[in-house]
């Protein structure tokens, strides 16, 4: 009888631990809908197959605050190009980058070089961040795998959780206003090329959503690196687009 009892218990404690990651699953999707809804609905997201944008704003990277102009070219899931105009003692520098799919260059003025394998992987990270914040694949792609963070607060906003792990990826977590589904927080684990490829927390603060063409776009975006302040961005002109073009993406 005693075994009996404790077969029973072991039955029990399986089943019940299996309903709740089943309901974590559940309750994640639900999160990822609400979302894709807030941001405008699956279908005219679906529809976006190019992203271009023009940007200002400050870079800390190096220390002191500097002053910079961009434009960013993306088209998921392997093309990447964005090339960033800033002033160093009176010195103007123009800073490309590049990526194809394959390979990836960068250029500073008139200097070309090709992206060694480390950088060429940083480079599919962020491309593969700017995928799981497309929201659709994570629905889409059985890939994925989403498991709950829980509730917190993002500049006083009440937000929910979400972690999403891929095969071959680092793991993010999304965090959503609850009010609204919009997403107003990201965190990765990045490289800093800049010290070594030495890894880093970056949490991506997203805010000042838009309606461009039935779709919301955050306008405004800060990148924080171990808590302190790495770039401040304000998109100044966002087009969407419903065609991929790969002359974009050529090598400079």
């Amino acid at each position: 009888m005693g075994r009996t009892l404790c077969l029973m218990a072991v039955v029990l404690a399986l089943t019940a631990g299996s309903s709740a990651r089943a309901d974590d699953k559940t309750d994640t999707r639900a999160v990822i809908n609400k979302a894709i809804q807030a941001r405008g609905g699956e279908d005219k997201l679906s529809k976006i197959k190019l992203v271009n944008f023009k940007g200002k704003g400050k870079f800390y990277g190096m220390g002191d605050a500097i002053d910079y102009t961009g434009e960013w070219n993306i088209q998921p899931p392997d093309k990447f190009r964005v090339q960033i105009n800033f002033e160093v003692n009176a010195m103007k520098i123009t800073f490309l980058i590049v990526m194809d799919g394959k390979k990836g260059w960068r250029k500073i003025n008139d200097d070309t070089m090709e992206m060694n394998e480390d950088e060429v992987a940083e480079i599919k990270e962020d491309l593969h961040a700017a995928r799981v914040e497309a929201l659709v694949p994570l629905i889409k792609d059985k890939g994925f795998e989403l498991s709950p963070l829980g509730e917190a607060k993002v500049d006083d906003h009440a937000d929910v959780g979400v972690r999403v792990a891929h095969k071959g990826h680092r793991d993010i977590n999304l965090f959503f206003d609850k009010k609204t589904g919009l997403v107003l927080k990201s965190e990765r684990t990045v490289k800093d090329h800049m010290m070594g490829g030495k890894e880093r927390m970056q949490e991506t603060l997203h805010s000042d959503y838009k309606d461009i063409g039935g779709v919301q776009h955050p306008m405004k975006v800060v990148i924080k690196r171990d808590g302190e302040k790495y770039v401040e961005s304000e998109i100044t002109d966002f087009e969407p687009k419903d065609q991929t073009d790969d002359s974009v993406f050529v090598k400079p």
